[in-house]
């Protein structure tokens, strides 16, 4: 179970890992990495563990979840179900902005100044 920052760290191994900032470097699992390239920090946004961005611009963050044999639920706080609403982050909130502009749902960076808006409705489901 992946419940903070630092186990969603160890998912990568220790070594090489190079710290960068608040974060760390490691190996991406989703290309062939030889050194590390993928930068892991923790998330800004509360409904995450972490985020993570592949500094050689070969993967998306789904190339990488998809590496690990993971999903979004998985790198979600409350992606056991124990949200309000029951479904956890089981269905990612998004605006029509964000689906037009292909904002991520980690929404840490801000794409075009558009950053995550969780809506009661309508909804998206990823």
């Amino acid at each position: 179970m992946i419940n903070s920052y630092g186990d969603f760290l160890r998912l990568f191994p220790e070594r090489p890992r190079r710290k960068a900032g608040d974060g760390c470097l490691v190996l991406c699992p989703a290309h062939n990495d030889h050194e590390p390239s993928l930068l892991v920090r923790p998330s800004k946004n509360a409904d995450f563990v972490a985020t993570w961005d592949c500094q050689a611009g070969k993967c998306k963050r789904e190339d990488v979840l998809k590496a690990l044999k993971l999903g979004w639920r998985d790198v979600c706080r409350h992606g056991r179900g124990d949200s309000n609403d029951g479904d956890g982050c089981q269905s990612v909130n998004l605006t029509a902005k964000h689906v037009r502009n292909k904002v991520d749902p980690l929404g840490t960076d801000a794409v075009n100044g558009v950053t995550l808006v969780t809506l009661a409705e309508p909804r998206i489901s990823l």
